[in-house]
């Protein structure tokens, strides 16, 4: 098993999202193709920036 962190996130208006994982020991890298609302959800919890009304994963987890 490899262990890998977040290095960016590329968001597309016209083609697709995508999150890009590298490894945290070495130089390579693994794309992963998500959808627009995804690669938002996830840039902005990067930015720890909360959005005007709680999304239903974020939700879910507080009930949790």
């Amino acid at each position: 098993m490899v262990e890998v962190e977040l290095d960016r996130v590329m968001i597309g208006e016209r083609e697709p999202s995508v999150v890009v994982l590298k490894e945290k020991e070495g130089v390579r890298q693994f794309p992963i193709l998500v959808g627009h609302t995804e690669a938002s959800a996830i840039s902005r919890g990067i930015k720890r920036e909360l959005p005007p009304r709680p999304m239903t994963h974020e939700l879910l987890a507080k009930v949790i």
